[in-house]
């Protein structure tokens, strides 16, 4: 067996951190359209990007301060994703 056919664990936690936090994002997406909604609000282009800049800015303020450089990546990495889920969403 060689190495270049393994992942390390270090890859595979740094991937499961960014499909979790892409994953967070997209559950606070969906909470905040239906809340958006029962409280009479428009369900428009504009209000999906709101409502999307709401959800990174929360996951922004989630984070912890103070870690290491390769923990600042994995979560860049990570709001880098969720944008693209979520403009695909707003796309629709």
């Amino acid at each position: 067996m060689t190495d270049r056919n393994l992942f390390s664990v270090y890859e595979v936690a740094r991937a499961v951190a960014q499909m979790g936090t892409a994953a967070i994002g997209l559950q606070n997406f969906a909470t905040r359209i239906i809340d958006h909604v029962n409280a009479g609000g428009q369900l428009d282009e504009q209000s999906l990007v709101e409502l999307g800049a709401a959800c990174i800015g929360n996951i922004k303020n989630g984070l912890v301060e103070g870690g290491g450089i390769e923990d600042a990546e994995t979560m860049r990495l990570a709001l880098d994703t969720l944008q693209k889920f979520l403009d695909g969403v707003i796309r629709r």
